[in-house]
C-alpha cells in the first residue's frame, strides 16, 4: 500500500509539468509564423491537466494556518467548489464541441480536424484535472472540519 507521505512526494513532479507548460506557453508567444498553435495549445491544457492531477496527490494534512481558516469557512468552500465544477463541465463540454466538429463543421480541413479531436482529447485531461482539485478541496475541508471537532472536545 502506498502511503500518505510516498503521494505527497510524489506530488512534486507537479512542479516539472508546471515549468514545461509555463516554458511551452512562452513559446506560444514567440512561435514561428509557419508552427501550428493548435496541437501546442492542446500540449499546454494536457499539462495543466496533468498538473492538476499531481495537485491532487498532496498531502490534505500540510496546510497553512491561512488555508485552516479559508476552509473553515463554508462559504468560501462552496464557491471554490462551484468554480471548480463549472471549469469541469465546461472543460467537458468544450472537449466534446472538438469531438464532434466534423459533424458541426461538414467542409472542414481535415488537417485541422485531427488537430481539434487531439485538442478535444487534452480538454478533458483539462477537466479531469478539474475533478482531482476539486476532491482535494473536499478532503482539505474533511480534515479541517476534523481538527475542529478535536479543538471542540
Amino acid at each position: 500500500m502506498i502511503s500518505n507521505k510516498t503521494l505527497h512526494y510524489l506530488s512534486y513532479l507537479k512542479f516539472v509539468f508546471f515549468i514545461w507548460m509555463m516554458a511551452l506557453t512562452v513559446y506560444a508567444y514567440i512561435i514561428p509564423p509557419n508552427k501550428e498553435l493548435i496541437p501546442i495549445t492542446g500540449n499546454i491544457m494536457l499539462l495543466l491537466g496533468v498538473f492538476m492531477g499531481f495537485e491532487g496527490l498532496s498531502d490534505v494534512e500540510r496546510l497553512s494556518e491561512r488555508e485552516k481558516k479559508k476552509l473553515s469557512n463554508p462559504k468560501h468552500v462552496k464557491r471554490l467548489s462551484v468554480i471548480l465544477f463549472i471549469a469541469f463541465i465546461g472543460s467537458i463540454v468544450l472537449s466534446l464541441y472538438f469531438f464532434f466538429l466534423k459533424y458541426i463543421f461538414k467542409d472542414i480541413n481535415p488537417d485541422y480536424l485531427s488537430d481539434f479531436k487531439r485538442l478535444g482529447s487534452d480538454c478533458l485531461v483539462m477537466g479531469l484535472g478539474f475533478l482531482c482539485l476539486l476532491k482535494l478541496l473536499y478532503d482539505q475541508e474533511k480534515y479541517v472540519k476534523s481538527l475542529e471537532s478535536k479543538t471542540e472536545e
